[in-house]
């Protein structure tokens, strides 16, 4: 920036801040409550008296610290008894073509403006979602009247209306690589930024989009963290297809920590997870009278599920069902010899290698059975009557069928006329069919 503006010119005396959101209002036209705060995804001070400061009453410092190479977090340290917003870590992304600002901290410092004008012109201002607003306007002020992003379903959540404000919607590219758009879930224009990195893997700036969970492995998807509101099981599985579409190899909340490797199947198991648990697929694990169901007259949706193909060659199955299809190892069994003792005595029955592959929190799985021990009467590989069917409800991602093919996977016609109508029939190495049906199952 060549004309940097000074502190009084971007705080101006009626831009004021919530100290428990930190999300900036006009102090011309105040609330009584922060409405931000008195929504059911936040929360009021447990005194219930609502607190307001000016920015340019802010006493810390705002740390820019690296996180990776050309990424940063704006970590605002407050000095005691000045606490001020919920902690988070606004991202900043550097590239060639500028930097882009992914949330925005709760406090601004002329030292923190300075070090982010030492990174290059800032480009975009990116709030992920309106616990995310901070003093937007200020910041934008600050490095030039940057424009400030706001998803236009969430405009009416605007305390103040910055003026480099433009409101999107769908998939906007910010510079050349990074990229925004709005999965939704815990607002309706909740955001997320992709990045390719510096090494080219991908990184995901998920916001509260998706969480990272204190594990660092997994992840949340969530109507209200603090509160506790868990979003539906259609809703996450809908979040994790959607930013599945790209690749990633790290994912960076709000706060402090991250997935270092793997974020985007950690994505994919962890909502498989949250929508097993919220279906009531686990409410057998729960205690009280549901711990110790009578016995079913029916088999019902939660009722376990295993489908064991026998095969040739077990590291063939594996690399065509987990690296292919993309489902999980459940578990994993090496073989047994049968061992048998002088005359006879002592005999120990062999036991075949195996593996369970299925989704994550899932009531099914395939077990893959190495053939060499079948049980009397079976025989190794596929039959003509005999498929796995996904319904998908569309037509399967070519990308997705390239991956399958690419790990053994092979395109052949359907044995009925019904599955070359409604789906894609691939075999497995081991003979086996998975048809990817374009039909929807409903019942």
């Amino acid at each position: 920036m060549t004309d940097p503006r000074t502190p009084a010119e971007y705080l101006p005396d009626d831009l004021v801040q919530c100290v428990t959101c930190a999300v900036e209002y006009d102090a011309r036209d105040l609330p009584p409550l922060c409405p931000i705060c008195a929504d059911e995804r936040q929360y009021l001070p447990p005194d219930g008296v609502q607190r307001w400061m000016r920015p340019a009453e802010f006493t810390g410092r705002i740390d820019l610290v690296e996180r990776e190479p050309d990424l940063f977090g704006l970590v605002v340290r407050a000095d005691d008894g000045q606490d001020v917003g919920i902690d988070q870590q606004a991202k900043i992304v550097r590239t060639a073509h500028g930097t882009v600002m992914v949330d925005v901290p709760a406090a601004i410092t002329a030292e923190a403006v300075s070090a982010l004008r030492e990174l290059g012109p800032m480009r975009a201002i990116v709030p992920s979602h309106p616990h995310m607003f901070g003093p937007a306007s200020a910041w934008s002020r600050a490095l030039g009247d940057v424009d400030v992003w706001v998803a236009a379903a969430d405009e009416g959540r605007l305390g103040r209306r910055p003026d480099a404000l433009r409101l999107w919607e769908g998939r906007v590219t910010l510079v050349p690589g990074v990229t925004a758009w709005q999965p939704g879930g815990h607002f309706p224009g909740s955001a997320v930024v992709h990045w390719p990195g510096a090494d080219g893997r991908g990184v995901l700036l998920a916001g509260d989009t998706i969480a990272v969970n204190p594990d660092r492995r997994t992840v949340a998807f969530m109507r209200s963290y603090p509160n506790r509101i868990p979003l539906s099981a259609a809703v996450v599985e809908r979040i994790a297809a959607d930013v599945g579409t790209v690749e990633f190899d790290r994912l960076y909340s709000n706060f402090e920590p991250r997935i270092a490797a793997g974020a985007r199947e950690a994505v994919a198991s962890s909502a498989r997870r949250h929508a097993a648990w919220v279906r009531g697929v686990h409410d057998g694990f729960t205690g009280g009278s549901s711990s110790t169901p009578a016995a079913p007259e029916r088999i019902g949706p939660a009722t376990p599920l295993r489908i064991v193909h026998l095969v040739a060659d077990l590291a063939a199955a594996e690399t065509f069902w987990v690296g292919g299809v993309g489902l999980d190892v459940r578990y994993r069994k090496a073989a047994r010899p049968s061992v048998h003792g002088a005359g006879g005595a002592d005999r120990t029955d062999g036991e075949p290698a195996l593996l369970m592959v299925g989704p994550a929190g899932a009531t099914w799985h395939l077990e893959l059975v190495e053939a060499g021990h079948p049980p009397d009467g079976a025989r190794p590989g596929g039959t003509d009557d005999g498929s796995v069917v996904l319904y998908l409800g569309a037509d399967p991602d070519p990308r997705w069928l390239a991956r399958i093919e690419a790990h053994g996977g092979r395109r052949v016609d359907a044995h009925v006329d019904y599955w070359r109508r409604w789906g894609v029939t691939v075999e497995a190495p081991s003979g086996h069919r998975l048809v990817l049906s374009t039909r929807r199952w409903d019942a």
